[in-house]
């Protein structure tokens, strides 16, 4: 069951991925009260950048490691260059992870209900002001509707091109020639280097 949102938190948290999940958990853990937002219906959909991580090990300093959120791992990158030019670099070790972030991003929501923070998706914060009296004023948008809530601090774990950024006077506006687009396809294949992350 989904709990009513307060009209004052302790903390806002702009967005449901890793980064803004693992905050939420950890200071509702601690006692804060916590408002989780995600602007998507369903966390970690669609995917976004960032299935390849580091080691499992370094996972499991922030969650404990389900195997089933493993894609695969991977020892060695192999990069196709321009000029059919190409290396290969095997380390001989674990490097990293593929990780299905659609599972891995949903489990560290539900840990971070767990907590007790309130999460609440299709929830795109919009604005927030400055402080006064010691909390700003945070607009919300949720099917259609807009409406406020106070916090004493707003997170803004909302990727690289960062709306709570841009709010306080940070450039996040990422410009063509410094971006990269791409599309994810999942099939079947017989990968000719299957310990290696490709690019």
């Amino acid at each position: 069951m989904t709990a009513a949102i307060e009209t004052a938190y302790d903390v806002v948290v702009v967005g449901a991925g890793p980064a803004g999940s693992v905050t939420a958990r950890n200071l509702a853990a601690k006692g804060y009260s916590v408002l989780l937002c995600e602007k998507r219906p369903v966390v970690g959909v669609p995917v976004r950048c960032g299935e390849a991580t580091g080691p499992s090990a370094r996972i499991a300093d922030f969650t404990a490691l389900d195997e089933a959120w493993i894609e695969t791992r991977f020892s060695g990158v192999v990069f196709h260059g321009p000029g059919e030019v190409s290396f290969k670099y095997d380390a001989g070790r674990e490097l990293g992870i593929m990780l299905d972030r659609r599972l891995f991003d949903q489990h560290l929501a539900r840990e971070a209900e767990a907590a007790g923070a309130h999460l609440r998706t299709a929830t795109r914060v919009v604005t927030f002001t400055d402080v006064v009296d010691g909390a700003r004023t945070v607009t919300l948008e949720r099917d259609g509707q807009t409406f406020t809530v106070k916090a004493k601090m707003v997170v803004g774990a909302d990727g690289a091109e960062s709306l709570t950024g841009r709010i306080v006077g940070l450039k996040t506006r990422q410009l063509p020639p410094a971006t990269c687009t791409a599309i994810e396809l999942r099939i079947r294949a017989q990968d000719p280097n299957p310990d290696c992350l490709t690019f």
